[in-house]
């Protein structure tokens, strides 16, 4: 499977480093600065990789284009990002959702 990664962010300064620092790794990077953006690649293309996607946007809210996101590509790995957060929130995203999970280092 090629590497594949699909950036949905509506910080294009976001958007610009994950996009360098992936490519720069070998990673064939798409973007969308917004949920339709998204949904309509992913409705147009078939995707199978990893997906950023931040939980604020400014059309749609993340957790509920993460559903979208399970239907149209269910093989692909989804990872939350986002600097407004909660922990309910994220066990939602997980728990319910099927986003994946990393334990970081720093947590007990």
């Amino acid at each position: 499977m090629d590497r594949k990664l699909l950036i949905i962010d509506d910080s294009p300064a976001i958007v610009e480093l994950l996009n360098a620092h992936f490519s720069e790794r070998g990673y064939l990077v798409h973007s969308a600065e917004s949920g339709a953006q998204a949904l309509t690649f992913l409705n147009d293309h078939y995707f199978e990789g990893v997906v950023l996607l931040d939980l604020k946007l400014p059309d749609i809210d993340g957790l509920e284009l993460l559903d979208s996101i399970k239907v149209l590509s269910p093989d692909s790995a989804v990872i939350i990002i986002t600097a407004h957060g909660t922990i309910p929130m994220a066990l939602d995203a997980i728990m319910t959702k099927g986003a994946f999970y990393v334990h970081s280092k720093g947590e007990d």
